[in-house]
């Protein structure tokens, strides 16, 4: 039995590391101006969604590394609407912490992405929504990312509402292989629409 285990994880290892390949190389075929008028949309969608949720107050986003989807229109947003913003420090292997940010004062930080230079940790209890990042989502919210399951870890003890942010072409037909430690998010923000989940007991 546990031989048959090892192998189903193994299987499942090996097509993520698959699909991770074919999400890049599908995220590689746009060109920077098409996702940078992608990121807008979704930023004005994200704004909107905001205003119907006014319970949120205080986020947890994070900051574009490459192609990723940038949100930085959104987040100068709810800065002047007094909101609150922090975004994530890895702390150690696989795991990570926020801190407050006013969105200017970053440095480059583990795997090339920038972190806040601020020192005032942010308890997870302390955020309402979380904007949660990926190489694709499949259509009942389960994610694929860089494979390093950082949020994974994060999200198991955040009870923020978790919007995932993703392009309409990182959207896919097909269920996403899932491991025990995978966490789906509630809500989907693409260019296009918002795909509302159920939220997982």
């Amino acid at each position: 039995m546990a031989n048959r285990a090892e192998g189903s994880t193994l299987l499942m290892v090996e097509e993520k590391t698959q699909l991770r390949d074919q999400l890049r190389d599908r995220l590689a075929s746009y060109s920077s101006e098409d996702l940078s008028a992608f990121s807008l949309a979704i930023s004005h969608k994200i704004i909107e969604l905001s205003k119907q949720n006014k319970e949120w107050k205080r986020f947890a986003g994070f900051k574009a590394k490459g192609p990723e989807v940038c949100l930085d229109l959104a987040y100068d947003q709810f800065l002047t609407e007094d909101k609150s913003l922090c975004f994530p420090k890895v702390k150690r292997d696989r795991e990570m912490d926020f801190y407050w940010s006013n969105n200017n004062d970053f440095h480059l930080g583990a795997f090339g992405v920038r972190e806040p230079t601020g020192t005032d940790q942010v308890s997870s209890e302390d955020i309402d929504c979380i904007f949660v990042p990926a190489l694709g989502y499949d259509k009942k919210g389960s994610r694929i990312g860089q494979g390093r399951a950082f949020y994974d870890h994060y999200l198991d003890r955040c009870g923020a509402t978790r919007v995932g942010v993703a392009y309409s072409f990182q959207i896919l037909e097909t269920e996403i292989p899932r491991e025990a430690h995978d966490q789906a998010v509630q809500m989907i923000v693409t260019e296009k629409e918002v795909i509302r989940l159920e939220k997982e007991s």
